[in-house]
């Protein structure tokens, strides 16, 4: 409609310019280039108003990726300790152990060589040796010399 109306305001300025009443030509000239800014304006608003919805929806969308990745990143976080929380079996407190032959004494009242109760209360596996103190107390002077050799 307004496109109309501005095409007629420029028919009449082209008209009463070709008649020669220079001042109503002038006139309608005016109020053509008036139309003309606030048909301007007017689009100006409409599309800055599209584009705001735009952006804002884009916005929201690329929040709702991004939370969704953090939501992602913390539940494979929280499954990774989860998992690691149960792989760990953590020994506390005080443990009762012999000061002669090493055995520990579990919450049953039950005495244990000491590989044993760690083994089942943590990962850890053991494999065994004999250092050179107990090579020599052991086997003697004699056993841990010709060893050496």
């Amino acid at each position: 409609m307004v496109d109309m109306e501005i095409a007629c305001l420029g028919k009449l300025t082209d008209l009463y310019e070709k008649k020669g009443d220079l001042k109503k030509a002038l006139n309608y000239s005016r109020e053509l280039n008036t139309r003309q800014k606030e048909h301007t304006n007017e689009k100006s608003i409409e599309k800055i108003s599209t584009l705001q919805v735009q952006f804002e929806t884009e916005k929201k969308e690329k929040e709702a990726e991004i939370y969704r990745l953090k939501n992602t990143e913390l539940t494979e976080i929280n499954n990774q300790l989860r998992d690691a929380i149960a792989d760990v079996t953590k020994l506390q407190g005080m443990l009762p152990i012999c000061a002669s032959c090493k055995k520990i004494r579990d919450d049953e009242g039950y005495w244990q060589q000491i590989e044993s109760y760690i083994s089942d209360h943590t990962t850890a596996t053991f494999s065994h040796g004999i250092c050179p103190e107990c090579l020599i107390k052991l086997y003697g002077e004699d056993y841990s010399s010709k060893k050496s050799e």
